[in-house]
């Protein structure tokens, strides 16, 4: 059992459920965002919306990671992203979920990282392996970052991380 809480965003997660499951309030969300209203919305203006809507969620790299999933699609959604670099109305929902998502999973990316850098080291992870619920052995620990560190630079990134969370299937929270 992983023992990073990203509880702290329960409540914007409820907030986020709540708008997705109410049509008139998901449609005022998104006139937010869709602010000139030419049915599409760029990365400025969704971190536009996140900032007067969900400050609390406005970390960069959390951001463009849920963009980016978003625009390019979600083979397990019954619409696939146009993979353009515009959110469509129909990727929205995507978009708002995966917002709440990213910002959990920084954050435990965050507590990892001890040194600050935006990066994990081998020391870093296997130490923070505990933190993920996770018991390796020195070995297997060294053979599971160099299977996160898929440009092989000895530092995994956190785009590497949430592509190995996702490849492990491994929940946060």
């Amino acid at each position: 059992m992983a023992s990073i809480s990203t509880t702290e965003f329960d409540a914007l997660d409820q907030q986020i459920q709540h708008i997705v499951a109410h049509k008139e309030e998901l449609k005022r969300l998104w006139a937010v965002c869709d602010f000139n209203g030419n049915g599409m919305c760029s990365l400025a203006e969704i971190d536009k919306m996140v900032l007067e809507q969900f400050p609390a969620l406005r970390h960069p790299r959390a951001l463009i990671r849920a963009y980016k999933k978003a625009t390019i699609g979600d083979p397990t959604r019954s619409y696939k992203g146009k993979g353009d670099s515009f959110i469509q109305r129909q990727e929205f929902i995507c978009l708002l979920k995966n917002i709440v998502y990213f910002n959990r999973v920084f954050s435990v990316f965050e507590a990892i990282d001890t040194g600050d850098d935006h990066r994990i080291d081998v020391g870093e992870f296997k130490r923070g392996l505990p933190l993920l619920g996770l018991h390796l052995s020195a070995h297997d620990a060294e053979e599971t970052f160099r299977q996160i560190d898929r440009d092989g630079g000895g530092q995994i990134l956190f785009e590497e991380f949430c592509a190995w969370l996702e490849r492990a299937h491994a929940p946060v929270d």
